[in-house]
């Protein structure tokens, strides 16, 4: 049973798709909780920004100058909090996937990457901390060495259960606890 479509109605202008390209799965990021350095680095700069203001108080009650300083550091580091906290949104928020039957590609924005399945050397999935079902399918293509050595790697962000998905991709038959929540990530 395969939780994708065969065929997805799209528009292929916006992709840049080869006329003869059929398109096997669209998809883009699930929402799910932060990670962890998106939450921590926000909450360390508006603490520093509280304890600058803080002393900048604890300046001018004692009579002290420069508190104008210290009160210049607290907004800024309450801007970079702020950026902190919109940098999610900000780099991942227009992501869209698409797997063809020649290539891999994923889109932000009106830019769009690009790999071909059948050069793909290797996958990894990072599952997300608090969501099972969830994880990044990083689709790597090596050329380990000589004078063309490089390495195109492609991120799926956020998908629903990305070890279907790389079945998918590599062009095989899902196994029976692929994207089973009940099933242990060990077993799947």
């Amino acid at each position: 049973m395969s939780t994708y479509s065969a065929a997805v109605p799209l528009d292929r202008s916006a992709w840049r798709l080869l006329p003869s390209e059929e398109v096997i799965w669209e998809g883009a990021p699930t929402t799910v909780p932060r990670e962890r350095v998106w939450v921590i680095v926000p909450l360390f700069f508006f603490a520093v920004a509280l304890v600058s203001l803080l002393f900048s108080r604890l300046l001018i009650v004692a009579e002290l100058p420069g508190s104008n300083n210290s009160v210049a550091v607290a907004a800024l580091l309450a801007a970079c909090g702020i950026a902190a906290l919109a940098a999610p949104r900000w780099l991942f928020g227009d992501l869209a996937y698409l797997v063809t039957d020649k290539r891999v590609l994923v889109r932000r924005g009106r830019f769009v990457r690009s790999m071909e399945r059948r050069k793909l050397t290797y996958a990894r999935i990072l599952w997300h901390r608090s969501v099972p079902i969830v994880g990044h399918l990083e689709l790597v293509v090596a050329v380990p060495f000589g004078p063309l050595a490089r390495r195109l790697r492609v991120v799926l962000r956020d998908v629903r259960e990305p070890d279907r998905l790389l079945a998918l991709v590599r062009d095989r038959t899902p196994s029976e606890a692929v994207g089973d929540r009940s099933v242990q990530l060990t077993e799947r």
